[in-house]
């Protein structure tokens, strides 16, 4: 009977310490959210190409069964490091947490110029998004499905990051096909602009 009660003692100390985790990380993105609020950011000269370099490092350790391509250049932004940060890795964390088990997976990052604006693409062949759930995916605290992972509010900060810069964020999807998410960031985010 003693050991019996150890065990369910433990069991029990592991889902209230998966509960915490989880609770942890729900008031950390939920503060992260409150703050982008806030104007007084310090903005440096970010190069995207070695920012994404780097996260695409970082992913490969967490989803090495995913392949992340980072296609053409990319430009340096007069931006915050941090949240730009935030956006690439919300949307290319989701791309492989959302993978499509029955193939390989497979991201690809680019961007184009596209006339005041530089538009980035995040093109995956994951599970996808059925059109009924589409209205939730920018809206804090909805889960599109029971990730453990998740807790819903990854994408609503992305969403509010791209706005503040007035940028636009928008997605394209087919379940069973992939997902391209695509946002735009003003060109006069340049640092040669700001030069």
């Amino acid at each position: 009977k003693k050991e019996i009660l150890n065990d369910m003692g433990l069991s029990y100390l592991e889902i209230v310490d998966e509960a915490l985790s989880k609770m942890d990380k729900i008031i950390s993105d939920t503060l992260k959210y409150s703050e982008l609020r806030q104007e007084d950011v310090a903005n440096t000269n970010v190069n995207l190409n070695k920012l994404l370099k780097r996260l695409k490092a970082e992913l490969n350790k967490s989803y090495p069964e995913s392949t992340i391509n980072i296609i053409g250049e990319f430009p340096e932004l007069f931006i915050n490091e941090t949240r730009v940060v935030q956006i690439f890795q919300n949307i290319l964390d989701n791309a492989c947490k959302y993978r499509d088990p029955e193939k390989k997976s497979m991201i690809s990052i680019s961007c184009h110029k596209i006339f005041h604006v530089y538009e980035f693409h995040i093109e995956d062949n994951g599970i996808g998004i059925p059109e009924a759930q589409a209205h939730r995916v920018f809206e804090i605290f909805q889960k599109l499905n029971n990730n453990k992972e998740s807790n819903g509010v990854g994408m609503s900060i992305v969403k509010k990051i791209v706005e503040n810069y007035d940028g636009k964020i928008w997605f394209e999807s087919e379940p069973g096909v992939g997902t391209t998410f695509k946002f735009n960031l003003p060109r006069s985010l340049s640092y040669s602009s700001k030069m």
